[in-house]
């Protein structure tokens, strides 16, 4: 049963504010170097802002730039980074990264303040032609380590998402990690989980694969339906990005599996999403098409 609103809503009243803080880091193959490109949405009036980089509340990088319609961006450098590793790999050191909007330069009071928590990691999925079969390899490798991904698929841990406390988020995670879970995916026949969640995986060193929410199913391909796919799949992607535990997007929890079962088309020859539409399984628009597209844009490394 769908039930409505169960998160908290409010209202904002803001003459400037940042509306997003985003950043892509980038890991040198020699491990010894690390940048960070952040940018800035701002609405409103306002003239710079200042990006920081802190570990444990020590300042590593910082620079002030000026605001161009509606963006500011900066790259920072960092040299020997504390890497993020997953759980019994290394450890899970955290930077922070700090976004200080000014309304009229850096000597007038900040109008808003925004924070990421993230930690700097290479991650990469290696798909190698395999000698003796067909096909390719698929395995994360982790700041040039290959990862052993054993694990779980998680599902909410209460029938009412709202009864879940932080602590209990905490303790099951824990129970994971004790039984040697170095990955958790995140159930598409679920919800996008909470941040207390991600930020437990992050200080944990779980690896996330992270479902978008399509779940044995085929679903409709109209106008609006997929308009409110993009804006929810747009908004869950910039919810979440920063978070060095998530390795993966993956499209749906066993679509293809249904369109196997109930016969629908599909050719994986034909490479025109407006085809697509026009078969028994639009649903392949969704998954193909806007879900590559946002995480193209929204999480292009």
């Amino acid at each position: 049963m769908t039930c409505g609103p169960w998160k908290p809503i409010c209202l904002e009243v803001y003459c400037c504010r940042i509306a997003d803080l985003f950043f892509v880091t980038k890991v040198d193959g020699s491990l010894a170097a690390a940048e960070i490109t952040a940018q800035c949405e701002v609405e409103g009036i306002a003239t710079e802002v200042r990006f920081e980089v802190s570990f444990e509340g020590k300042k590593v990088a910082t620079e002030t730039v000026e605001i161009t319609d509606g963006l500011a961006s900066a790259v920072l450098r960092t040299q020997k980074p504390k890497l993020w590793y997953p759980a019994r790999y290394g450890n899970q050191p955290l930077y922070e990264l700090k976004a200080i909007l000014y309304p009229g330069g850096a000597g007038t009071l900040a109008c808003d303040v925004k924070t990421k928590r993230f930690g700097l990691r290479r991650a990469e999925v290696v798909q190698r032609e395999l000698d003796d079969a067909t096909g390719t390899t698929f395995f994360f490798q982790i700041n040039n380590i290959p990862v052993f991904c054993g694990g779980s698929n998680w599902i909410p841990a209460d029938m009412s998402i709202p009864r879940i406390e932080p602590s209990k988020y905490r303790a099951l995670l824990k129970l994971a990690l004790a039984g040697n879970h170095s990955m958790i995916r995140v159930w598409g026949g679920g919800i996008y989980e909470e941040d207390v969640f991600y930020d437990s995986c992050d200080e944990l060193g779980i690896l996330v694969w992270q479902d978008f929410l399509f779940a044995c199913g085929n679903y409709p391909a109209n106008d609006d339906f997929l308009d409110l796919v993009k804006r929810e799949a747009t908004a869950n992607v910039k919810r979440l990005r920063h978070h060095p535990c998530i390795v993966l997007w993956a499209g749906n929890n066993e679509d293809y599996q249904y369109r196997e079962t109930e016969n629908l088309d599909y050719d994986p020859q034909d490479q025109n999403p407006e085809n697509w539409l026009k078969t028994n399984f639009p649903a392949r628009y969704i998954y193909e098409k806007i879900l590559v597209d946002v995480t193209q844009e929204l999480v292009p490394n």
